[in-house]
């Protein structure tokens, strides 16, 4: 039985070296057999390595790295704020950052842990919840570090939206496309080995062994991550 590779769960550079070393397991006769398969993942696997280099490579990338500390340090700050605001001995204060600290609750606490675009819109929809509890706001006190988290996050994507309005004309592959693409030609690859090894097919026995020590090295890396980031957030969910 092939072991499920949940793909959405590795990072886009895991995903390149686990497309590779699947590809590089395959051997005669099976390569032969498998070529267009083969072919187009290898294909999609350089052009999300040569997305991702890009990347690497932009004048943006220490540009937006600085923006996103900043943006996640002022996210910090305000949450840090109203949990302070949460001990004070005034109970109008107290009970405003009670509630402000339930918003927080509903939305990911290590949210600073996401990609560059799901961290933006999980802060536009704290930011938003927040924002419809204004008189909260100002009776905990916390409005300007409220308002310097609003500036952080503009200016982050202000430079995000620069970099790919300066970029998009360098007509090179943008990783989430290529991705995409990756991701579809592994999930078809996968799919072609189940039907050989619902056929019994000589050899392909042998093919899965092989594809399942790749997944469960690679699905190794992926829940030492996962844990890490859980008890991170375990942590943080304590502080509240």
């Amino acid at each position: 039985m092939l072991t499920k590779l949940p793909i959405t769960l590795l990072t886009s550079s895991e995903l390149v070296t686990t497309a590779d070393r699947l590809i590089s397991a395959i051997d005669e006769p099976l390569a032969t057999v498998l070529k267009i398969r083969i072919d187009k993942a290898r294909e999609a696997s350089g052009q999300l390595a040569k997305a991702l280099n890009k990347d690497r490579s932009s004048d943006y990338t220490p540009k937006l790295a600085e923006a996103d500390q900043q943006r996640d340090d002022a996210f910090r700050a305000l949450r840090h704020g109203i949990l302070s605001a949460s001990y004070r001995a005034d109970e109008n204060t107290k009970s405003s950052a009670r509630e402000l600290l339930d918003i927080f609750k509903r939305h990911n606490t290590t949210l600073y842990d996401l990609g560059y675009v799901a961290q933006s819109t999980e802060m536009k929809s704290l930011r938003s919840d927040l924002e419809q509890n204004r008189a909260a706001l100002k009776k905990a006190a916390v409005q300007p570090l409220m308002t310097e988290m609003t500036e952080a996050m503009e200016h982050f994507d202000a430079l995000y939206q620069e970099k790919l309005d300066v970029e998009s004309g360098t007509n090179l592959p943008l990783v989430s496309e290529t991705r995409t693409a990756l991701a579809k030609q592994l999930n078809l690859l996968f799919g072609h080995v189940e039907i050989m090894l619902e056929d019994e097919q000589e050899g392909v026995a042998s093919l899965v062994e092989k594809f399942n020590e790749v997944i469960t090295d690679t699905m190794t890396t992926v829940r030492a991550r996962q844990t890490r980031l859980e008890n991170e957030e375990r942590e943080e969910e304590e502080e509240f």
